[in-house]
């Protein structure tokens, strides 16, 4: 602080030694005036600001395992995208397989039509068989480009002549999981129970602001004054406290007993979606061991039933080239190839994505 003009006092002049009834003018204060203080303060009994702590701690570790959960979802779903890929590649494949074997369908009902042993509506089938397989292989064709665009925006890649896959649906191996997840211990269900655990101590936190509370205070203060602000023989002085302070409300209006109602209700709102979140857990949890267990045998159903399948269709073929049978049921045994290899295609894909579904769980952040 600069001070301008500083008050003039008169005091009796006989104080100083002066004749009396006389007056001497005295100046107090001196032009400059400078202060610093350091407070600090610990609070040594705060209940309210433990319980807000630990509301804090808890939360964030909600958000850690929310995010963990997050995380999850995303390679649930470039698991689901990426073997996607795969059985459209297999479905392709399969379309080649079915094309040649239509080709070879139809130039031996023409061999038999010139031979007069069929009509023009067994040739014209024999033709629309052919051209069918030939328009599913374009769809599939178009359907694969697009689940590879799709998987290189999930994966993040700009251009997808920079995304190989090597891998093949019918050599992924497949396995049940050795340790039995938990659904206590998933991501959601963590992420559930924090958050319920930061409710409750949120409620305690306004129910312990009603108590008294006891702090450590400190101040420490250094002044000086003079008439120049840079001068040597300046006045200085500096001084310290320290002592406790107790803090007691008595009244606030029923304020911190309404929140404390308004927070008791939310932790129960917490604790349903708690109990809700581990329910669907367990459920999820389930639907996966049921489904990879059946998925697993069903491969091998499947597999055993596609290798009869295939062998029909050549003995279909020779059998119908002789005449012992007829378009029609060459037609079912074609037909039930297809069906063969598209039911093991996809307990395949089943398979391998659920078992994914449970190699993403059990990785830990």
């Amino acid at each position: 602080d600069y001070n301008l003009n500083l008050p003039v006092q008169l005091i009796p002049a006989e104080i100083f030694g002066g004749p009396a009834g006389t007056f001497k003018q005295v100046r107090f204060g001196q032009n400059w005036n400078q202060s610093a203080a350091f407070d600090f303060s610990l609070p040594i009994f705060h209940p309210e600001k433990y319980a807000a702590g630990r509301s804090a701690s808890y939360a964030a570790e909600q958000v850690k395992f929310e995010q963990q959960a997050g995380v999850n979802l995303t390679l649930q779903k470039v698991a689901a995208q990426y073997f996607q890929v795969l059985q459209l590649e297999e479905n392709l494949a399969l379309n080649s397989m079915l094309d040649s074997t239509a080709e070879q369908l139809y130039k031996a009902t023409l061999a038999r039509f010139n031979q007069q042993l069929v009509s023009r509506l067994d040739l014209n089938r024999a033709e629309n068989l052919m051209n069918a397989n030939k328009q599913q292989s374009l769809n599939t064709t178009a359907s694969l480009q697009i689940a590879r665009a799709k998987l290189a925006a999930l994966l993040n890649i700009s251009e997808l002549s920079n995304m190989k896959i090597d891998d093949h649906l019918v050599s992924y191996q497949l396995s049940t999981p050795e340790n039995q997840l938990k659904a206590a211990e998933r991501p959601a269900s963590r992420a559930a129970t924090e958050a319920e655990i930061a409710q409750r101590w949120r409620a305690k936190q306004h129910l312990y602001t009603g108590l008294p509370r006891l702090s450590l205070n400190s101040r420490y203060t250094f002044s000086s004054q003079s008439n120049k602000l840079s001068d040597p023989s300046a006045t200085h002085f500096d001084y310290g406290t320290v002592g406790l302070q107790l803090n007691v409300p008595l009244f606030k209006g029923r304020t911190n007993t309404l929140l404390f109602k308004k927070n008791q209700l939310l932790s129960e709102q917490a604790l349903y979606k708690k109990q809700q979140t581990l329910t669907e857990s367990a459920a999820e949890l389930t639907e996966w061991t049921t489904r990879l267990d059946e998925k697993v045998q069903a491969r091998t159903l499947a597999a055993h039933k596609e290798t009869l399948a295939l062998q029909n269709i050549q003995l279909g073929l020779d059998l119908y080239n002789q005449g012992v049978i007829s378009l029609d049921q060459l037609f079912n045994i074609y037909n039930e190839y297809a069906q063969a290899k598209s039911s093991f295609i996809q307990t395949c894909t089943d398979a391998a994505i659920f078992q994914t579904y449970f190699m993403i769980e059990a990785k830990r952040p």
